[in-house]
């Protein structure tokens, strides 16, 4: 299972999520009956960068991706050994029992009518329902200086004996100056 689109990339709580994208048969069987499933982690939105990377990490189901959104499930036509097919899934953000603001563990499966797990994949939904108090992100952009030397490699002695550096000519000051 590969996601090709989650959408949209906020989600308010009037709204639906689409999902889109391709399961692949990689098996030498056909498969029939298969349907692509959604499940919100059990634990509710993530509170941590490494909670993060441990859901998208895992490789398996377990219990703590949480169950299937039974109610929103797309049926997955007949699959011919090694053969590959587009899916599109939309689920009522009301119908994903969300609990606030954050980022939501995503775990898209594809999966037999008996339940049983043929193939997923792992994302984030990202929740910011109207009114939630967003905090300004503090950052600092820091552009790296690359040029050609300017200093020369000789000192200058002053008449209280510190030591200047000695400069090729005036270019960095006007590189750095008003314009440059």
């Amino acid at each position: 299972v590969a996601l090709r689109s989650l959408s949209p990339a906020v989600i308010r709580h009037d709204g639906e999520v689409r999902i889109s994208g391709t399961v692949t048969n990689t098996s030498g069987r056909r498969v029939t009956g298969a349907h692509i499933g959604v499940a919100l982690s059990a634990a509710g939105a993530a509170d941590t960068r490494g909670a993060l990377a441990v859901h998208a990490g895992r490789t398996v189901l377990t219990r703590a991706d949480g169950t299937e959104i039974t109610a929103h499930t797309a049926r997955l036509a007949r699959l011919d050994a090694h053969a590959g097919r587009r899916f599109d899934l939309t689920v009522p953000v009301s119908g994903l029992g969300l609990e606030g603001a954050g980022a939501y563990p995503l775990t898209v499966t594809a999966a037999r009518p008996d339940g049983r797990v043929l193939g997923l994949t792992r994302g984030q939904l990202p929740v910011y329902p109207d009114g939630t108090a967003l905090e300004r992100l503090r950052t600092t952009v820091l552009w790296p200086v690359t040029d050609v030397p300017h200093m020369e490699a000789l000192t200058r002695r002053t008449g209280d004996d510190s030591v200047l550096p000695v400069f090729r000519d005036d270019a960095l000051t006007a590189a750095f100056g008003p314009g440059g």
